[in-house]
């Protein structure tokens, strides 16, 4: 990528990866007529969803990189089950803009929306001589004021070129995100902003403010659900030949199967596992027995141990029961790590939705 682009992302979006980006070509096609829709007609809102570990922050990093090619304006922010903060990812959008275009902030923060921007960057904007306390006393007017506040931030900022702003991880979104979240879809139509959110489908069900929200998206024109599929054996063969160019078809193809097998092509742990072979320098040695060896138990431990916990245990588990070849240590260590994270509550929420497009 050019210097120039790199320079327009946020530093999580600017992360490499020593693995090619394999398959997801017709994830990224919905995306990138998307992104053409945007740039010709306005607002639009892309939920990109799997299971932990399936892809979706890198597909949302892919098309952010390509989008910053073409000249747009990118703002990162995710949403993080150690912290409790108000309107989190957002207020981290904000802070890049600030950042990279001050000139909308003070924009704003001189207007009749500087109290409401002042609460969520205080250290950059003023409050306005005519600003009320009365909000204080009226919530639901504060945030409606608060919400305008945010819109007026991201459309100044796209007057001079779109914008792509990822939101990631919204399966641990508080409530005042996802509001405000819930209000630029309605509001952004006018707006050359894409607006691209990930989260676990694994955890929607659990999260009866998300499933509420996904609910109220799915009515709106203009909101696209991707869902990120496993990968499969041929996919994960160019991931092999990406560390071992001169592995033979056969070899690479066997490996790839059991690959397949043992991680039901959840694209991390396809990563990780990936990467035990390139530190094991058995891939293309001429001898499969090596290979296959190199993912036993131990080896299978240890390169999961480096993910700390980032895949889901569950799914780990089911992989376990799934397959008579996956590792007992793997189930082992999955079961340590089996915590929910913010002990989100267990409870299933309907949901009542018409689909507009939706990639399964």
């Amino acid at each position: 990528m050019p210097a120039a682009a790199q320079s327009r992302l946020p530093g999580p979006l600017r992360l490499t990866s020593t693995l090619p980006f394999v398959g997801r070509s017709e994830e990224m096609a919905i995306l990138s007529e998307l992104w053409s829709e945007v740039v010709r007609d306005g607002g639009r809102v892309a939920l990109v969803q799997g299971e932990p570990g399936s892809g979706k922050t890198r597909l949302a990093r892919e098309l952010a990189q390509r989008a910053a090619q073409a000249g747009a304006r990118v703002l990162y922010g995710s949403c993080d089950p150690s912290l409790s903060a108000p309107y989190q990812a957002f207020v981290e959008a904000l802070e890049q803009l600030a950042e990279r275009d001050p000139s909308v902030i003070a924009e704003v923060a001189s207007g009749p929306r500087g109290y409401e921007l002042a609460q969520l960057l205080p250290h950059q904007a003023s409050e306005p001589p005519d600003a009320s306390p009365a909000l204080a006393t009226a919530p639901s007017r504060g945030r409606h004021r608060l919400h305008v506040a945010v819109t007026e931030a991201l459309a100044a900022h796209a007057r001079g070129s779109p914008v792509v702003l990822v939101l990631d991880d919204l399966h641990w979104a508080d409530a005042p995100t996802l509001l405000l979240l819930r209000h630029l879809s309605r509001t952004g139509a006018d707006l050359r902003l894409l607006i691209l959110a990930t989260f676990r489908d694994v955890e929607a069900e659990s999260a009866p403010d998300l499933a509420d929200t996904l609910a109220d998206l799915r009515r709106h024109d203009g909101v696209v659900r991707v869902r990120i599929p496993a990968l499969r054996p041929p996919e994960i063969a160019d991931c092999l030949r990406s560390i071992a160019p001169a592995a033979g078809h056969d070899e690479v193809a066997r490996l790839a199967g059991a690959l397949a097998e043992l991680t039901g092509g959840n694209a991390f742990l396809v990563s990780e596992l990936t990467q035990h072979l390139a530190d094991a320098r058995v891939l293309g040695a001429g001898n499969a027995t090596a290979a296959a060896g190199a993912l036993d138990a131990v080896g299978a431990r240890r390169a999961f141990a480096r993910s700390s916990g980032r895949a889901s245990p569950a799914c780990l588990r089911r992989r376990a029961r799934s397959s008579s070849s996956w590792p007992s240590a793997v189930a082992r260590w999955s079961s340590r790590c089996s915590a929910p994270p913010r002990g989100r509550p267990r409870t299933r929420s309907s949901s009542r939705s018409t689909r507009r497009r939706e990639v399964t």
